[in-house]
């Protein structure tokens, strides 16, 4: 079982046996996502899509119950809580069907591995930022953040996370070129969830900047293409669909064009979600 309590999240095989403690992880009063992945005598926890804990323990091989447990004097909510086989390929929920669902295990890859690196930055730009974020942080993007969530749930979202480059001195290497870059992905039940998240997005980003724009070029599963105007100059977000990953790329320019960029940034990330066993 998980348990969350005072200490760090672990894994115990009876409330006074403690098998693994998690390392690095800082205990909070927002909502997380806890998947345990168990195949055969090996257990493995994910918080928030990335691994913190793994154990092998030989007791209890046959079928049997699982559960949260909540020690000490910790008050916790449960949103969701599903037991799925690994590699299972459909889970149906109450009123929303997810199909291709992913589930945690071997074959998924760390989200931040399918994001362009530092090295693949555009020409004059550097990394500026990176992190993964809850469901919650990334609500507070839209216009309306709880009908976010609640859509973003029924779709099977299950992790983000994103990485921002931008000029080194703050200023691009010719009006021309980039001044900034931004790739984000986002992980859903299907390819289904992911296509409706991209559509839901677009609109929400139309509405809340003004642009415009319509399907995109031919990759992946299907694409949006954005694009407008603003007072630093002309602005494109890419959102490309492909399996359960939706990939969103935006790029700037003074003066010239960043649909180029956006095309090439979101080809580099579909060629790492081709290799990943659930692409």
């Amino acid at each position: 079982m998980i348990a969350l309590g005072s200490e760090l999240p672990a894994y115990y095989f009876s409330p006074t046996e403690k098998v693994a403690t998690t390392r690095g992880v800082v205990l909070d009063s927002d909502w997380h996502t806890y998947r345990l992945a168990v195949e055969k005598n090996t257990m493995r926890l994910y918080i928030d899509g990335s691994e913190v804990t793994r154990a092998t323990d030989n007791r209890l091989l046959t079928a049997g119950d699982a559960g949260i447990w909540c020690s000490g004097d910790v008050q916790i909510g449960v949103r969701s809580f599903k037991i799925v086989p690994l590699g299972d390929s459909a889970v149906s929920a109450e009123d929303n069907e997810i199909d291709d669902l992913v589930v945690a295990g071997e074959d998924i890859q760390d989200i931040f591995s399918l994001l362009p690196t530092a090295n693949e930055a555009p020409p004059g730009l550097i990394l500026s930022e990176e992190r993964q974020r809850s469901l919650d942080e990334v609500s507070e993007a839209f216009s309306n953040p709880e009908e976010a969530v609640q859509r973003f749930q029924e779709w099977g979202w299950q992790e983000n996370a994103y990485r921002e480059f931008a000029p080194p001195n703050g200023e691009p290497l010719s009006p021309l070129d980039l001044d900034y870059a931004r790739v984000g992905i986002h992980r859903f039940g299907g390819v289904s969830q992911s296509a409706a998240a991209a559509d839901y997005i677009a609109q929400d980003v139309v509405a809340g900047i003004g642009g415009g724009g319509g399907p995109g070029p031919d990759i992946g599963d299907g694409s949006i293409l954005l694009s407008g105007q603003n007072q630093n100059g002309n602005w494109v977000n890419l959102l490309v669909y492909q399996g359960p990953y939706l990939i969103s790329v935006s790029t700037s320019s003074p003066q010239g064009d960043p649909a180029g960029a956006a095309f090439a940034l979101a080809d580099a990330v579909l060629a790492k979600v081709g290799q990943s066993p659930s692409g």
